[in-house]
């Protein structure tokens, strides 16, 4: 685990990092108010927020992607997406703007600290 705070690194150069090495994991970004996470695979952020205790399943659901019997994991989400009649490029494109509009929020951050959690695949 990478441990240091905001005044050191900025989520960006962390993130920086990771897209050089490859690396899957979560960057955990805690700011004086609230907490977000930015999640890696093989180097990309994949999913991104600003809060801490969303997760993708979460922000779907809200968003009216699914429903709240659906799924329970990731697999059950991926199921459920495929066998169904959602719009792929509308969903594609409401993950991909969240995300980086969460990732951006995030990078803004000067106040706090940041863990990098690798292999969380």
């Amino acid at each position: 685990m990478l441990r240091a705070t905001l005044d050191t690194f900025s989520a960006d150069e962390i993130l920086g990092m990771v897209g050089r090495s490859g690396a899957s994991g979560a960057l955990r970004v805690y700011g004086p108010a609230t907490a977000g996470v930015l999640y890696c695979h093989a180097g990309s952020v994949t999913f991104a927020t600003t809060d801490q205790n969303d997760d993708l399943l979460s922000v779907l659901l809200r968003a009216g992607f699914v429903r709240d019997s659906q799924p329970t994991d990731a697999t059950g989400l991926a199921d459920v997406l495929l066998n169904s009649s959602v719009d792929m490029q509308r969903l594609h494109d409401f993950v991909r703007h969240r995300t980086e509009e969460s990732a951006f929020e995030l990078s803004l951050w000067s106040d706090g600290d940041l863990e990098f959690d690798a292999g969380l695949d």
